[in-house]
């Protein structure tokens, strides 16, 4: 048995004050994170399968160094954006535009790594700057 001190009684009232005041969770919080990881790690990782076909495709081209901050950076870029612009764009049109404009790129990715072995490598460069503004 844990031995009682003089202020567990005052810590135990403080807590109950604290959760007494404490606003009810109806679930937002969770579907905000739950939007956020489908948003932005989903995304990411199906751009991250095709790592191995741009380096099939660009023989000698740095495609792991590279690419990741191409994506990454904006990704950051686009969130600072959001929080800044606060309500003035909303919820639907972030996540729609998000969502089609990933959806556009990772379909026409396996087409730009296609192109001429000059261009490939910075046609899906560019592809993938979109791509993370639009994952952000």
């Amino acid at each position: 048995m844990i031995p009682k001190f003089k202020g567990d009684d005052a810590d135990q009232a403080d807590q109950a004050d604290q959760d007494a005041d404490a606003p009810h969770d109806s679930g937002i919080c969770y579907f905000t994170f739950l939007m956020f990881g489908v948003g932005s790690l989903l995304p990411w990782n199906a751009v991250l399968n095709t790592f191995d076909y741009f380096c099939y495709e660009m023989p000698g081209k740095n495609v792991y160094g590279i690419y990741p901050f191409a994506v990454n950076f904006l990704v950051t870029v686009a969130q600072v954006v959001f929080v800044m612009l606060g309500g003035r764009v909303s919820n639907s049109f972030k996540l729609i535009t998000g969502f089609l404009g990933c959806a556009v790129i990772m379909l026409a990715l396996p087409f730009l790594a296609r192109l001429d072995p000059d261009t490939n490598f910075w046609a899906v460069f560019v592809a993938l700057v979109l791509f993370g503004w639009f994952s952000g």
